[in-house]
């Protein structure tokens, strides 16, 4: 049975190989995968690093699913001629990746982590935060670790904070609130966006492994920096925050 499978894959591949407008549009779709991701190190916005991102997977999708299509093409029920191959390669591949990247890969991720929502109060405190930014409040969730830890993903689902219990029980109420200012300045400025599908280039693209990161968030850690002493008028909040996380890493947890 293996032996009859590996021969029809190689059959198949065998006539994508044979076929040079279907190895051409691949080598194409491949070089466009690399172009997107070597501009990303030109891009600062957050969203528009993460549209990049995804279209480099989405280039880089492409030829495996013009390679899956050839092969249902072969089966008798199937009747393509390239006009269909093509429209349902780029369909196929477009859903793929964001099904993957904004959906299944925070819900996973999430689930990784045993992270539950938030007790009522915190939300709250989240939903004042935001409606004060103009934001739509993200979902704010808990997950066991004794270091103080914060981060944002965003995803087709909305945006979800994620604090570590160990952060609520060191971190006094505007120690917290300072944090969250910071995420939510991701989530309006794209970075978490960008954050999410940069790990998802991370887990599916060999270009990306291989290649030397252009993810930094410098520029952007900053902005968030700013964002939040901006909304509370002090840096003397954010700044105890940090030192009561650093000083956490310095005593080993």
């Amino acid at each position: 049975m293996l032996e009859q499978i590996v021969a029809a894959v190689s059959h198949c591949v065998g006539l994508f190989m044979a076929d040079p407008v279907k190895v051409g549009v691949a080598l194409l779709s491949l070089f466009l995968a690399f172009s997107a991701y070597l501009l990303l190190a030109n891009v600062k916005q957050g969203r528009a690093r993460a549209l990049l991102i995804y279209a480099h997977l989405f280039f880089l999708v492409l030829p495996l699913s013009l390679v899956l299509l050839t092969m249902a093409c072969q089966l008798p029920y199937f009747n393509c001629d390239g006009t269909r191959l093509y429209g349902a390669a780029i369909p196929l591949s477009m859903a793929g990746t964001m099904l993957v990247g904004l959906v299944s890969l925070p819900w996973l991720y999430g689930r990784s982590l045993g992270a539950r929502r938030a007790g009522a109060e915190l939300q709250f405190i989240v939903d004042a935060l935001a409606a004060g930014t103009g934001m739509k409040a993200p979902s704010a969730y808990v997950f066991d670790d004794a270091s103080p830890k914060a981060f944002t993903f965003s995803g087709l689902r909305g945006s979800r904070i994620f604090l570590s219990a160990g952060m609520l029980e060191i971190f006094t109420k505007k120690e917290l609130e300072a944090v969250l200012l910071h995420e939510l300045s991701h989530i309006r400025s794209g970075g978490a966006l960008f954050k999410l599908s940069s790990s998802l280039s991370r887990i599916f693209s060999p270009i990306a492994l291989l290649m030397p990161s252009v993810g930094a968030f410098e520029d952007e850690e900053q902005r968030a920096d700013e964002f939040a002493v901006e909304k509370q008028g002090t840096e003397r909040h954010l700044k105890a925050a940090k030192r009561k996380a650093d000083s956490f890493v310095e005593e080993g947890g």
